[in-house]
C-alpha cells in the first residue's frame, strides 16, 4: 500500500494500491526495447519492503545471468554538472 499526497490544499491522503503486474510490463517492454538491459524495482514503506520485482540481464554480455532483485547500482545524478559547470567558466580569471 501506498499513500500520496493529493495536490489538494487540504493535503487529504488517498490511498493507491500498485499493480506489480503493470509495473514488470512497463520495465519489461524497456528491455525488450533495449532501453536498458535490465531493471530491478520495490515499493515499500517505513515497515519494508512490500513488492518487489525484476526482469532482463544484469549484464548484457552474459545472457545466463538474469537481473536479480538483489543488485546494486551506483545512481548519479547529473544536474549540478550540467548546471554548474557551464556557469563555473564564467567566474573564473584568465591568464593573459
Amino acid at each position: 500500500m501506498v499513500t500520496l499526497a493529493t495536490a489538494a490544499t487540504s493535503r487529504e491522503r488517498q490511498t493507491v494500491t500498485p499493480d506489480p503486474d503493470r509495473i514488470e510490463h512497463l520495465l519489461s517492454q524497456g528491455v525488450q526495447q533495449k532501453v536498458y538491459p535490465g531493471a530491478t524495482w520495490a515499493i515499500g514503506d517505513a515497515d519494508g519492503i512490500r513488492l518487489a520485482g525484476s526482469c532482463g540481464l544484469l549484464d548484457p554480455n552474459e545472457p545466463d545471468h538474469p537481473m536479480s532483485q538483489d543488485a546494486l547500482f551506483d545512481v548519479v545524478g547529473l544536474t549540478k554538472i550540467i548546471a554548474v559547470w557551464p556557469s563555473s567558466a564564467c567566474s573564473g580569471t584568465r591568464n593573459a
